[in-house]
């Protein structure tokens, strides 16, 4: 169970491997930000949705309406894949590149912690989750029969502006099943 079984002795030239999704919050537009030192980093924010242009006569003095502006702080966090102690020699004797395998797996574990985080996270500890995030738009009637409509009100309880941006629908697989 260590990787013994790697080693050629009359097998099959290939390796079964046992997959399990981890989702997709990094694909669906998430933007890592990577630090030097691990530091919070602090970012500008602008909100003037509540402000609108004047329609003013001749000769009419124009009001001064400042920008107003905010920061919000990101908090940088470390995952750990865990450590996976690999023997020299079975890099050396196995029929497969153990390396990659290692690789591949140890990016996998991340994808699963960091998935859920991005998705869900409760902001205390952790990164605050897209879903924990999001203002309510549109909630389902009923969490297992989402309706194609309700997936349009949804769409449309957002901002058009923001609607214009690239985007992406994420579901539990489940939800997904349900939609389809």
């Amino acid at each position: 169970t260590s990787g013994g079984f790697t080693i050629p002795e009359g097998f099959l030239n290939e390796l079964t491997k046992s997959m399990l999704a981890f989702g997709g919050a990094r694909q669906s537009g998430a933007r890592i930000l990577v630090t030097d030192s691990g530091n919070p980093l602090m970012i500008p924010t602008m909100n003037d949705t509540g402000v609108s242009g004047r329609l003013l006569a001749e000769n009419t003095t124009v009001t001064d309406t400042a920008l107003v502006f905010g920061q919000k702080q990101l908090h940088a966090y470390k995952y750990s894949s865990d450590l996976v102690l690999v023997p020299t020699e079975l890099m050396e004797d196995s029929a497969f590149s153990v390396d990659s395998y290692v690789a591949e797996a140890l990016g996998e574990r991340l994808g699963r912690i960091t998935n859920t985080h991005y998705t869900g996270g409760d902001g205390s500890g952790k990164p605050q989750g897209f879903n924990t995030a999001a203002a309510t738009g549109k909630t389902a009637a009923a969490a297992a029969a989402v309706t194609y409509l309700e997936l349009v009100d949804l769409q449309h309880s957002v901002d058009p502006s923001y609607r214009q941006l690239p985007t992406a629908w994420t579901f539990n697989d489940a939800t997904f099943a349900i939609i389809r």
